[in-house]
């Protein structure tokens, strides 16, 4: 059966994808969260400034968040009125021009109710989506504007950022926080709300992945529509740090 697309906060995620399947890689985070009772555990994440670089644990400005369960790199939002404003919300976009972000790869990987399996990777999108549609300030308001001013801006270091794909996106999920639905100790400025992600719907084109930091479900919504963004980058420079040998 297709997924059905849904809209509302209230209703049960789209029926393709169980709001917290039982497989390794979607429960990662879950584990990683959870206290065990026999001893403290290692940090998962890690504040980083403007530069890329690691800061105390009680800092109370930092620009991004490392995830050492993962080695990836996140956008932190702000609540200034700026371009990264956690309340600026964009259109799915994909320009094919040069340089653009059309130009890597597009995930089609399943969502199915079962594990997630790579699938192949496509060179562009099935359907660019529609442009500039949402309501921001600073960028045009679509996804590929955003990163598109993320990558001018260098911001922590790298200019390497991209709309994340739907199962990494989920990975940012609570066991425990809901409204939102994320460690707030590190992301402090999430919108209970939907996100957009890179991962199209094969056989809806005209429709991506999303996900609900309101729930931590996710659902499937036409391009069209008007999400937030939270972008993501590899950070290979923090990974050697941490994959050093005591």
């Amino acid at each position: 059966m297709s997924p059905t697309l849904s809209m509302r906060k209230s209703e049960p995620p789209s029926p393709a994808l169980s709001a917290k399947p039982s497989n390794p890689e979607s429960m990662r985070s879950e584990n990683l969260l959870v206290q065990d009772q026999s001893g403290p555990q290692p940090e998962r994440f890690y504040k980083v400034n403007y530069d890329g670089e690691l800061l105390e644990p009680n800092a109370d400005f930092w620009s991004c968040v490392y995830d050492s369960s993962t080695g990836l790199l996140w956008e932190v939002k702000r609540d200034d009125g700026g371009w990264q404003d956690r309340e600026n919300t964009y259109s799915w976009y994909f320009s094919i021009g040069e340089g653009s972000i059309g130009e890597g790869p597009i995930g089609e990987r399943s969502m199915g109710a079962g594990p997630m399996e790579e699938e192949p990777m496509k060179e562009k999108p099935m359907i660019e989506g529609v442009q500039d549609q949402g309501d921001c300030y600073g960028t045009r308001c679509d996804t590929d504007g955003y990163v598109e001013e993320m990558r001018l801006e260098g911001l922590c270091g790298t200019e390497d950022w991209r709309l994340p794909e739907a199962h990494e996106l989920r990975l940012l999920d609570h066991p425990v926080n809901y409204y939102p639905d994320i460690d707030t100790r590190y992301f402090s400025q999430t919108m209970s709300g939907r996100y957009w992600t890179r991962t199209e719907v094969p056989e809806r084109p005209s429709l991506a992945w999303s996900v609900d930091f309101h729930n931590g479900f996710p659902y499937i919504a036409e391009k069209r529509l008007t999400f937030h963004v939270r972008l993501v980058a590899e950070a290979n420079w923090l990974n050697d740090i941490f994959n050093e040998d005591p």
